[in-house]
C-alpha cells in the first residue's frame, strides 16, 4: 500500500513538473527567442549531466558509429520538439493547444513502434486511439474555423512527429543491443549524448538566426532554471525511477 501511494505521489509530481514546461516555455519565449530560450537551457542539462556522468562513473567508451542514433534521437526528441511546439505561440497558439496537440504523442508512437516491436495493439487501444485522435481533429477543425492560423496548428503537429520518431528511434537502439547481446548504453551517458547534440543544433541556429541577445531579468533566469533543472532533470529522473519501478514489480 505504502509504494503505491510512493508511486502515485511520484507519478502526479512527474505530471504537473512535466506539464509546467509548456507554461513555463510560453513565458520564457515572451522574453527570450525560442531558439536562444532552448540553447541556453540545454547548455545548463548539459553542464549538469556531464557532472553526474563524471561523479556517478556511468560511462563508457563509445565510437562515432555507435553514438550517432543517440545524437539523432537528441535532436528529434529535445531540439525540434521543442522548437516546433514552443514557435507555435508566436502564431497565436495557446498554451492549451500545443498541450493538447502534442498529447498524440503516445497515440502515433504506438502506431509506428509496433511494426519494429512486433508487439500487437488491440482493438480496444486501436479505438482509444482513434477517439484521441479524433479530439484533436476536432479541436483543430473549430480553431480553423473562426480563422486560426493553419501554421499554429502545424507547428505543434511537427513536434509530435519529431518526438514520436525519436522515440521510435530510442526504441530501435535498444532492441538493437538487445539482438546483439550488447549492454545498453548508461542511461546518463545516454542522456548527455542526446542533450549534447540538441544544444549543439539550438547554439548553431540561434547564431546563424541573430536572435537578439536577452536582457536577462529575474523572471527570466528563473524561467530558464526552472526549465532546465525542474522540467528537464527532475521531471525526466521521476520518470526513469517510475520505469524501473514497473519493470521491478
Amino acid at each position: 500500500m505504502k509504494g503505491s501511494v510512493t508511486t502515485y505521489a511520484v507519478a502526479a509530481a512527474f505530471v504537473m513538473l512535466w506539464s509546467s514546461g509548456w507554461i513555463a516555455g510560453h513565458i520564457g519565449t515572451g522574453d527570450i527567442g525560442v531558439l536562444t530560450l532552448l540553447a541556453i537551457r540545454y547548455g545548463i542539462v548539459a553542464a549538469v549531466l556531464g557532472v553526474l556522468v563524471i561523479a556517478t562513473d556511468r560511462w563508457r567508451a563509445i565510437g562515432l558509429r555507435e553514438s550517432v542514433p543517440y545524437l539523432i534521437v537528441g535532436v528529434l526528441s529535445h531540439a525540434l520538439y521543442l522548437v516546433f511546439g514552443l514557435s507555435a505561440f508566436a502564431f497565436g497558439a495557446s498554451v492549451g493547444l500545443v498541450a493538447f496537440v502534442t498529447a498524440l504523442q503516445p497515440m502515433i508512437t504506438a502506431g509506428l513502434t509496433a511494426p519494429i516491436t512486433h508487439e500487437r495493439i488491440s482493438l480496444r487501444e486501436w479505438s482509444g486511439l482513434a477517439l484521441g485522435l479524433a479530439a484533436v481533429l476536432l479541436v483543430i477543425s473549430e480553431k480553423m474555423w473562426i480563422g486560426f492560423s493553419p501554421v499554429a496548428v502545424l507547428l505543434p503537429l511537427g513536434s509530435v512527429l519529431a518526438l514520436a520518431l525519436g522515440t521510435v528511434l530510442h526504441r530501435r537502439i535498444v532492441l538493437t543491443d538487445a539482438a546483439a547481446g550488447r549492454a545498453s548504453l548508461p542511461l546518463l551517458q545516454a542522456l548527455l549524448l542526446q542533450v549534447l547534440a540538441a544544444f549543439s543544433v539550438l547554439l548553431v541556429a540561434a547564431v546563424i538566426s541573430a536572435e537578439t541577445w536577452p536582457v536577462l531579468t529575474a523572471r527570466s533566469i528563473g524561467v530558464i532554471l526552472w526549465l532546465a533543472l525542474a522540467v528537464s532533470l527532475l521531471a525526466y529522473g521521476l520518470l526513469t525511477w517510475l520505469l524501473c519501478s514497473k519493470r521491478s514489480s
